[in-house]
């Protein structure tokens, strides 16, 4: 039995090669156990004997499930195994290995486990040695690589190596990895919009421990370094450029500045699709990242949360952070008066009628700066609103004569409808018989 046949000798093939030309008549059996590159190391391994070749596939998915709960039991949670599993990728020894590494480090009946932990030192010493036997050229293209993470381009590596890398050009050593199975190719959602499709390929580690070990390889100096290139490549890369992906490398980069701005614009995404749980995440983020970030980023990021809190039923949550976005903001500017909105309809839910006639004093007698008119407009609409819901009739005229008097002072009627958030001005426009509404109430 031969086992790691890639990693062989001539002299011990051509041995056995001429025990089977000898013995051929003979029972003689050899079993021998090799990873693909085999044929790339020894790519005329016994062509002169009757050799019968069984390619051997991964574990199943829902093999590899049944594993990872058989050892683990019910302390595992979903969200840990299919992490295991989408890891280890098929590879049993991988996944006894992660298997044993979560179990050691979880101290409590419940197995909970980052994706970011680091894989165990067993698997990339194994994947190390292989990576060695690449050569350097393959190393320096794999440790670029691994910067991005699992998926990266062409484009992007170059940025970081240069072009060529030693006797080969960059495009022969991705190649050259994908022909021995250690990247795949891989069609990004972009990818169609460069004429130059060839020079932005995308490649995926074909394995995400393999993209590990290559990042182990990296020391300290050269991830920050690698993490700062990488991000101010993508950040030039404005047509598909992802938010939380900048954000992440120039924290790990160093340039914690830089990232809360685009921490910022995560929360903004999430936002927009409604998933409001991230707005939380990545304004934290932001926040944590850099704690002594511009005050306009910070009155950004707290508003944001005030209005996912407020969507979210959690009003003495969405008090306090526009609150917070307020102390942070210059008063008279957009975001003071986006924040001083979100403070007055979060009180109101509070039953809090004090604060909602407060902050409508200050809103209508602090002067907008430029380009904050449609902002204060919107901000008076709201407490108007909230003030017809609180049956204040004569409280709410006196808001809702107020925001005309700021319509018509400031812009006309066109421009605020054009002006976001539309719904809150269409209301202020429409609100006009203001004392037939009160006479309602």
């Amino acid at each position: 039995m031969l086992d790691d046949l890639h990693w062989g000798d001539v002299p011990t093939l051509r041995f056995v090669d001429a025990a089977l030309a000898k013995l051929a008549e003979r029972p003689l059996f050899v079993f021998a156990l090799a990873r693909p590159e085999v044929k790339t190391t020894f790519p005329t391994l016994w062509q002169q004997r009757h050799v019968q070749e069984i390619r051997l596939d991964g574990l199943s998915r829902k093999a590899a499930t049944q594993l990872v709960r058989g050892v683990l039991g019910d302390r595992v949670n979903e969200e840990v195994v299919d992490d295991l599993v989408e890891r280890a990728a098929g590879n049993a020894f991988f996944l006894e290995e992660l298997i044993r590494s979560v179990a050691e480090e979880s101290e409590t009946d419940t197995i909970a486990r980052s994706r970011d932990s680091e894989a165990p030192s067993t698997v990339l010493a194994v994947l190390h040695t292989r990576l060695g036997a690449l050569g350097e050229g393959a190393k320096r293209v794999l440790c670029a690589a691994s910067i991005f993470g699992e998926i990266f381009t062409a484009s992007g590596v170059r940025a970081l190596v240069g072009d060529p890398v030693q006797a080969f050009g960059l495009r022969e050593w991705l190649e050259n990895l994908v022909e021995r199975e250690v990247l795949t190719r891989h069609q990004h959602q972009h990818q169609h919009q460069h004429q130059d499709h060839d020079t932005d390929s995308a490649f995926k580690f074909r394995h995400a421990l393999v993209r590990d070990a290559a990042y182990d390889l990296l020391t300290k100096e050269d991830r920050v370094t690698g993490h700062l290139a990488a991000a101010l490549w993508l950040e030039s890369q404005t047509s598909f450029a992802e938010p939380l992906t900048l954000a992440e490398q120039f924290v790990r980069g160093g340039d914690p500045k830089r990232a809360v701005r685009w921490f910022r614009r995560a929360a903004e995404q999430a936002l927009e699709g409604r998933d409001l749980d991230a707005v939380h995440t990545h304004a934290e983020r932001g926040i944590e990242s850099d704690p002594q970030d511009e005050e306009k980023e910070r009155a950004d990021l707290r508003w944001l949360q005030a209005v996912a809190a407020y969507w979210q039923s959690r009003y003495a949550d969405a008090a306090r952070f526009a609150s917070q976005a307020i102390e942070h903001a210059e008063p008279g500017s957009r975001r003071w008066f986006l924040a001083t909105s979100e403070l007055v309809v979060s009180s109101a839910r509070l039953a809090d009628f004090t604060t909602v006639e407060t902050r409508f004093h200050q809103a209508s007698s602090t002067t907008a700066a430029e380009g904050a008119e449609a902002a204060q407009l919107v901000c008076l609409c709201r407490s108007t609103f909230q003030m017809i819901f609180m049956v204040a009739s004569r409280r709410a005229t006196r808001c809702s004569s107020a925001s005309m008097h700021l319509h018509r002072r400031k812009r006309s009627t066109i421009d605020l409808i054009r002006s976001p958030p539309r719904k809150f001005i269409m209301f202020a426009v429409y609100v006009q018989p203001t004392q037939a509404a009160s006479a309602r109430f």
